[in-house]
């Protein structure tokens, strides 16, 4: 992409080149960006182009009748039609979203909209519940969608139908969004193997998803699908899940933007469950201020969703009013230092300490060593491994129950053992079933026992007082920002939002390192992301702050994804 104007470098530029090496292409960044915002008015007409396009810019285009919405969605579904058989990031596509977006065309013409959604396609995790389209739908459709998966990436829930679809796809449709389809994951949201032996992004029904910005690249977990697909281009954006950082690591793998919300602050209603009390569901994004505009519709509170009672507020925050470019003016960010101490990746840590200067040079104060009173790196605890199997166990079956059509008969978690033991498709024991077996192995059916609530009290002890909360309070500081890989658990352990943003990209001199599945971890070009933390429900200001760092810095556009979709729209 050339430059469409050149100005003078800012001062947070020269800071931000003066502490971090390789940083011109960050400038570079910078100038390449915003084709919408350089006060070109012939550039404000242009359609843009969907390697890049933000639902901003593609509503725009919409109003303007630059494009149609059926447009849109056909021409996403040859960029998944080229690319998707090398990333393997789309388990299905729905047959039936481009008479979807005919019928959100048609409503246009006709001067009404359902919302600021309005005929803007959007890729959803397959562990989140979706339904046909009836002839009675919200779009008065002539014939039914046949598409139907919410599987989690196994056979077991192969062509098995829920009652109803999940909350959040609901008020998604309700707002207007085409659902284009279904991503790939890590089966079960990345609960069945032994810890260490799983490999992220692999399913059943979807195969190995892999990253996008290097070859043979591990795409991050669990949200694999909507973190590739997000930096591909493949939709306007994604939703994923996250329970302890299945939203953040596939952001940072990915070089895209995540938000992982605070549980209950988003319905877990009819997506299948790993953790009740982690599980959360949270957009992916290419900027911060499309992750803020989906956050908003997808909050609030829904009675089948207990969590969501603890919303502190009667209205949900306008997150998009929270993007702004002075956000960081007379702000305290405490760096948790000591947690990263050990960290393996040095390049991670010297573009760290760069976003710190512009953080300051924003106008944030940043607390140095406000560190966690009581971290603890293992997140695979004895405490962490009883809640997560016993909520797992209580869960899955309370899903399972919503199903209206179960064709394998899969009605608890030894059901399912059984079914995985005895499906080729499955791959055990290539990929074992430790969790399962673990959970099988407990004498309690549920999570409603004595045990279970003193192991979850310590547990979530260790993600709120005794690192995030705890060090926020002790330090007076209003958030706290780290390198994602770090903040990623304990905002986890305690259901704590975290907002994810990319910072850069590591060195062409950085040493490989390989997983046992054999796919990259680290190496050459591969991304890392900051992220900011703070006490429950305060995305409002997360998302003021990663916006304000996102918008000095442009650390996404330092480096394109090595195999781009040509399909565009322009």
């Amino acid at each position: 992409m050339a430059m469409t104007s050149e100005r003078p470098l800012s001062p947070l530029s020269r800071s931000i080149h003066t502490y971090m090496s390789g940083l011109v292409l960050f400038i570079l960044a910078t100038l390449l960006l915003r084709p919408y915002s350089m006060g070109n008015a012939q550039a404000t007409r242009m359609c843009p182009s969907l390697d890049n396009a933000t639902i901003e810019q593609l509503q725009d285009a919409l109003v303007t009748e630059q494009i149609t919405s059926v447009q849109l969605v056909e021409t996403y579904l040859k960029r998944i039609d080229e690319v998707n058989g090398l990333f393997h990031a789309i388990i299905a596509v729905d047959e039936n979203s481009t008479a979807v977006a005919r019928e959100l065309d048609d409503l246009r013409k006709k001067g009404k909209t359902h919302g600021p959604l309005h005929g803007i396609p959007l890729l959803i995790k397959d562990n989140i519940g979706t339904l046909p389209l009836e002839t009675t739908g919200m779009c008065g459709l002539s014939q039914e969608n046949l598409y139907n998966s919410t599987a989690g990436g196994s056979l077991a829930l192969k062509g098995a139908r829920l009652d109803r679809e999940a909350t959040v796809v609901s008020k998604l449709r309700k707002a207007g969004a085409v659902i284009l389809g279904k991503t790939n994951l890590s089966q079960w949201a990345n609960y069945r193997c032994s810890p260490g032996t799983s490999s992220g992004g692999w399913t059943a029904t979807g195969g190995q998803t892999f990253g996008a910005i290097i070859p043979n690249q591990a795409p991050g977990g669990s949200s694999s699908g909507s973190g590739v697909a997000t930096a591909l281009g493949l939709a306007a954006a994604c939703i994923g899940t996250d329970s302890m950082g299945s939203i953040g690591n596939p952001a940072q793998a990915n070089a895209v933007v995540g938000v992982r919300p605070t549980t209950g602050l988003t319905s877990r209603s009819r997506v299948i469950p790993y953790t009740e009390h982690e599980d959360t569901v949270g957009p992916m994004t290419r900027t911060v201020k499309d992750a803020a505009l989906l956050l908003g519709i997808m909050a609030g509170k829904d009675p089948e969703d207990s969590f969501t009672k603890h919303i502190p507020f009667e209205n949900i925050p306008d997150y998009v009013s929270s993007c702004k470019l002075d956000g960081l003016k007379g702000v305290r960010l405490g760096v948790p230092r000591a947690s990263f101490a050990n960290t393996k990746k040095p390049a991670a840590v010297s573009a760290f300490n760069a976003a710190l200067h512009v953080l300051r040079s924003a106008g944030a104060e940043i607390v140095e060593n406000a560190d966690f009173p009581d971290y603890v790196d293992d997140i695979w605890t004895d405490d962490a491994k009883l809640v997560y199997a016993l909520d797992f166990k209580t869960g899955l079956k309370q899903y399972l129950d919503h199903l209206e059509h179960n064709p394998n008969n899969i009605h608890n978690l030894d059901d399912l053992i059984r079914f995985t033991k005895n499906t080729p498709g499955e791959e055990w024991p290539k990929y074992d079933i430790g969790c399962w077996e673990f959970a099988a192995s407990l004498p309690y059916e549920n999570n409603s026992v004595p045990e279970f609530a003193r192991a979850q009290a310590r547990h979530l002890y260790h993600g709120t007082a005794g690192s995030i909360t705890g060090a926020i309070e002790r330090h007076n500081v209003d958030a706290l920002v780290t390198l994602t890989d770090y903040g990623n658990h304990p905002a986890g352990a305690g259901g704590l939002p975290a907002v994810s943003v990319p910072l850069g990209f590591a060195p062409d001199d950085t040493p490989p390192k390989i997983l046992p599945s054999g796919l990259a971890e680290d190496g050459p070009g591969f991304p890392f992301n900051i992220e900011f933390l703070g006490p429950a429900f305060s995305e409002e200001r997360l998302i003021q702050y990663a916006y304000a760092f996102e918008q000095q810095t442009h650390a996404r556009l330092l480096r394109r994804p090595y195999r781009m979709p040509t399909s565009d729209i322009v």
